[in-house]
């Protein structure tokens, strides 16, 4: 007897979401109405998983209604679909026993999961870590284009959305980055959706190799995860 084990992202990757829109396209507007939690959920429909009720609140994943196509570009997986609209957060997912997916919003305030020592249980061998800079360290966002002639709105061009980190420009220099959100119509939300991208850069500044002596299978991803080294 042979067991063939899959993960729930690599499903997602396989499958393609054809439930909505008509052949031979597929591609589905969401104009405007929905939010982003709830179009994931049905994308998990499809691929019958569920969301967590439960869910990090990052004032986005559940309340901004994104003017999102579906399959463009054309035949996407539900994955890639789920990436593109998760993106727009600063929220991630975490597979869960059962095909249940769960939003996690990982802040600095949380509490810790788990706690490993250089003089007492549970016992950690090595550990290193390296912070990077953080480039893009300010980030702009344009909106307000007109969807149907492709024009984007002079208003709107001189007030992108921004989200800038100081004390990174402070001790290095002004590194930005620019992107374009045409399905966004306001300044609140291309500040929002600024605001997530800088977020998700700036999470990936810190970065670490701990070694345990044993293996910890109960520390999940985005679990908070302390160390005290008292060794001097």
């Amino acid at each position: 007897c042979i067991l063939m084990c899959e993960g729930m992202w690599t499903k997602l990757r396989e499958l393609r979401y054809l439930a909505v829109g008509s052949a031979p396209y597929f591609d589905t507007p969401y104009g405007g109405v929905q939010t982003i939690k709830e179009i994931i959920a049905l994308a998990l429909t499809e691929a019958g998983m569920t969301l967590n009720a439960s869910y990090g609140n990052d004032s986005i994943v559940h309340t901004h209604t994104p003017y999102f196509t579906i399959n463009n570009p054309p035949f996407e997986s539900l994955a890639n679909l789920i990436y593109r609209l998760i993106m727009m957060t600063k929220t991630y997912m975490r597979p869960e026993a059962s095909l249940v997916f769960k939003i996690i919003y990982p802040q600095s305030s949380d509490s810790v999961n788990e706690t490993y020592y250089s003089d007492q249980a549970p016992y950690f061998k090595e550990y290193t870590e390296k912070r990077n800079l953080l480039i893009p360290n300010d980030i702009k966002v344009y909106w307000g284009m007109n969807t149907v002639t492709g024009e984007w709105d002079a208003t709107a061009l001189a007030s992108p959305g921004s989200a800038v980190d100081q004390p990174s420009i402070d001790s290095y220099t002004t590194v930005r980055w620019v992107f374009l959100a045409s399905d966004l119509t306001s300044q609140a939300d291309a500040n929002l959706r600024a605001a997530a991208l800088l977020q998700r850069y700036k999470s990936e500044t810190l970065a670490g190799r701990l070694v345990l002596p044993y293996h910890d299978c109960s520390v999940e991803l985005y679990d908070k995860v302390e160390v005290q080294d008292s060794r001097g």
